[in-house]
């Protein structure tokens, strides 16, 4: 007589907690993988107050040289194929920390070479992403299960 009700909230409850535990519907839905290039996702787990654990698809670029690329808190991140690691994408001013003669150099019209033809922005926006930030609106009921 109970047994079904049970049966029914111990499905619902399984469902949700694979939904609210990131790390255990990695294991259920995901096998490991130690090639990147063979890979079609990433775990990503933080440090601890540095985010959330995301499962988040590579982008396999075959036309950048066998480029892998995946996107984590609107920041990109490459592979290494070196290290074997992915790397944040720096940015000219976090390398070389230039001056304000620089940016006027990137930003003038007389022909210089700094993005000054559409496939060095074709590039560079490829490289470093758009510049825009768009943060979405979540639906009611995705705020309701995650409640």
């Amino acid at each position: 007589m109970f047994t079904l009700p049970i049966l029914i909230l111990a499905e619902i409850l399984s469902l949700l907690i694979a939904y609210w535990s990131v790390k255990l519907r990695s294991k259920i839905q995901f096998s490991q993988e130690r090639s990147a290039t063979n890979s079609q996702f990433v775990l990503i787990e933080p440090h601890r107050h540095k985010g959330f654990v995301e499962i988040v698809p590579l982008l396999h670029r075959p036309e950048h040289q066998d480029k892998i690329v995946f996107e984590y808190q609107k920041r990109r991140y490459v592979y290494d194929q070196n290290e074997k690691v992915f790397k944040r994408t720096r940015y000219p001013y976090e390398v070389q920390h230039p001056t304000l003669g620089y940016f006027r150099k990137l930003s003038s019209k007389d022909g210089s070479d700094h993005y000054s033809t559409h496939t060095s922005i074709l590039s560079a926006s490829d490289r470093y992403g758009l510049n825009k930030f768009d943060i979405p609106i979540p639906k009611f009921f995705d705020l309701f299960k995650e409640h």
